[in-house]
């Protein structure tokens, strides 16, 4: 990779994220979950981070308590995925690959990964780490077999931190064994993976209706410009079986983007490199959009100053009318970041709200406002204060 790339990297990834960086600190982090973790670095840690693997529970454990620090952190993470996906991008399309990187931070939902306090981003940075290994195993030549067996080794060493950082890496196993079907060693590893741990792969898989992300369908919809990744002329053979096995995951569960969004910036790059100079620049001129748009939305994204406006007339009215206060479970972990004690935060399963004599902080979609007669205080796509 040149050294302008390099820097074209960096540039456009600090472009990217610096919407991050601005966020006030009543806000500092997108994404409802982030909080959990940010609440977890900030407690005694006398309780590990549920549903975190083992290595994951000891970066959280050794994050500083600074949000600067923690964003930086973020940043350079964040930067290395890019970096390593553009090297990972010129073993598969020369010349072009490198911007494999760069087309990451527009996928829509995808980029959620480097944005949000979650384990997501360290468990993804490792993964990369290994198919960046990976590619270079391929590159060595038959006759080095020591290397060769080293290199695929530890690849597949460092893919299993990374599933012991992030418990849906897994699924990379098995997308890598359809990316390179001829490493006896992944479709061993993948065969007996799916074999010890079917249930628990076959639960991740299913959709669910409750959670957004999980949601069937959600994953295509949301990925616009790079459905130019299905074009005939921007397909990689190679990539084909891998391509497909996560286009099926995707329409079924949202969440799936994390295998697919990559393919298809893979491929993007081959449609660059295949198609006439005035289309490409179409491509990438439409791509810098997104980029721009993505990186305010992450300054805009939730909690929002619409979250905070409401969350600020939920304590001062619960205070007023001397009312208990009930939160739907979504808002749960950022209350606790701002100092409020929650009712409910962990998922759907666990909302537990009274409707009467009391102040309530819910989702728009709140059916049991009207059930209830309740009176509307403020409303906003953020939320609802309601006096039940």
């Amino acid at each position: 990779m040149e050294h302008k790339q390099v820097i074209a990297i960096f540039a456009i990834t600090l472009i990217f994220f610096i919407g991050v960086f601005l966020r006030p600190s009543y806000r500092a982090y997108p994404g409802m979950d982030a909080y959990y973790f940010r609440n977890y670095i900030s407690s005694d840690k006398s309780e590990a981070l549920e549903e975190t693997p083992i290595f994951g529970n000891a970066i959280f454990n050794i994050l500083p308590d600074n949000d600067f620090l923690i964003k930086l952190v973020m940043f350079l993470v964040t930067l290395g995925c890019v970096y390593l996906f553009g090297l990972i991008g010129e073993y598969y399309v020369p010349k072009y690959g490198w911007m494999a990187g760069l087309f990451l931070l527009t996928g829509v939902i995808f980029h959620h990964i480097f944005i949000r306090l979650e384990d997501d981003l360290f468990g993804f940075f490792l993964v990369l780490v290994s198919w960046y290994i990976l590619v270079n195993y391929h590159r060595v030549n038959d006759k080095h077999f020591i290397k060769k067996t080293a290199l695929n080794l530890l690849s597949l060493l460092v893919l299993a931190l990374a599933v012991f950082t992030w418990k849906w890496a897994i699924y990379f196993l098995i997308l890598f064994a359809f990316l390179f079907k001829d490493n006896k060693l992944y479709l061993m590893s993948a065969g007996i993976s799916i074999i010890i741990f079917f249930n628990q792969i076959l639960g991740g898989i299913m959709p669910s209706l409750l959670v957004s992300e999980n949601a069937p369908l959600i994953g295509i919809l949301t990925l616009l410009i790079m459905m130019l990744g299905y074009a005939k002329s921007a397909r990689l053979k190679q990539n084909n079986a891998a391509l497909l096995f996560a286009t099926i995951l995707t329409l079924g569960n949202a969440k799936f983007v994390f295998l697919l969004v990559p393919i298809l910036c893979l491929n993007l790059c081959q449609y660059v490199k295949a198609m006439p100079r005035d289309k490409s620049q179409i491509l990438l001129i439409v791509s810098a959009i997104m980029l721009l748009y993505i990186a305010y939305s992450n300054f805009t994204a939730m909690p929002s100053e619409e979250n905070y406006d409401l969350y600020n007339k939920y304590i001062k009215t619960s205070n007023d009318l001397n009312l208990p206060k009930y939160n739907n479970w979504s808002y749960g972990y950022y209350l606790e970041y701002l100092g409020i004690k929650t009712n409910s935060k962990k998922s759907a399963y666990d909302n537990i709200i009274e409707y009467s004599n009391t102040i309530i902080y819910t989702i728009p979609e709140d059916q049991n406002i009207k059930k209830y007669g309740c009176k509307i205080l403020l409303a906003s796509k953020a939320g609802i204060i309601a006096k039940c």
